[in-house]
């Protein structure tokens, strides 16, 4: 098999199952989401707690995305290092690929710390 075929295979594997780690939470928050009460989807008669448990769902469905996204950001910054061949540009890309990533993660948690806090603070009850 020739490089550039193994290459474009791999890459294309690659992406089948990047697809699979994002999908994977995405699935997992759709199956838990209850949405709002009986009551106010039929009468319209709704409460904040409501709303509260839509946004909660929401929320949550969207950090398991991003979690899923900077894991697959930390797979293509190692193998970035690891594919570097020792071309110090290719080292520095795959090292920064990594750090950025922990930066976002951390910012992912940061506001997910803040969120859950806001809510504790307005009374919601999980």
């Amino acid at each position: 098999m020739k490089m550039k075929t193994f290459k474009i295979w791999l890459v294309g594997l690659f992406l089948v199952f990047s697809l699979f780690i994002i999908i994977q939470p995405v699935q997992a928050a759709w199956s838990l989401m209850d949405g709002p009460s009986s009551s106010c989807r039929e009468s319209g008669d709704c409460e904040l707690n409501d709303f509260m448990k839509v946004f909660t769902q929401i929320y949550a469905m969207i950090f398991g995305v991003v979690g899923s996204i900077t894991l697959l950001m930390f797979v293509v910054g190692g193998v970035m290092f690891l594919t570097s061949g020792g071309s110090q540009d290719k080292i520095t890309k795959g090292k920064n690929v990594i750090v950025s990533s922990i930066v976002g993660l951390a910012i992912v948690f940061g506001s997910f710390m803040i969120i859950d806090y806001v809510l504790e603070a307005l009374g919601y009850v999980k």
